[in-house]
């Protein structure tokens, strides 16, 4: 995820969309206030935080809860946190799904300003033709975890 110059620091976007939970609490701010974050549960260590971590600048790594604190302290955030990768997995598909998993959550917002079955048609226009039949199932699996989350 890559800020824009459209939306301005401190609240504009509606949705962020997360493959990570830290990169979720790092955009954060760019959230309209009461805006929606839908993330990943996997957490990924930053190399810097490995790094000082072995070398004994700090004494834990972050953990997934605290990140999911901070990301609800921001502006009252609706979070819906999605496990993408044990998904994409169930899916048939490898890890790599786990974006389509959550761009089926995504499309399984109320608000979301765009049909279901467009989505699915951008989504299997995407990918490799020998992974459609997996991303689709991924697709749907994230939108059937958001609708039971909602």
């Amino acid at each position: 995820m890559v800020s824009h110059p459209l939306i301005p620091y401190g609240g504009g976007a509606d949705v962020i969309l997360a493959l990570e939970p830290m990169e979720a609490l790092r955009y954060v701010y760019f959230l309209k206030p009461g805006g929606t974050v839908i993330t990943n549960t996997r957490l990924i260590h930053h190399p810097y935080e490995t790094e000082n971590f072995v070398k004994g600048k700090i004494e834990k790594y972050v953990t997934y809860e605290e990140i999911v604190e901070n990301i609800k302290k921001a502006g009252g955030a609706k979070l819906y946190e999605i496990d993408a990768i044990k998904l994409a997995e169930e899916a048939g598909g490898t890890a790599l799904a786990q974006n389509v998993v959550l761009v089926g959550a995504l499309t399984a917002l109320p608000d979301f300003p765009i049909d279901k079955e467009t989505m699915l048609e951008a989504v299997k226009a995407s990918v490799p033709e020998k992974a459609v039949e997996a991303n689709v199932r991924a697709f749907e699996l994230g939108y059937k975890a958001m609708k039971e989350l909602l």
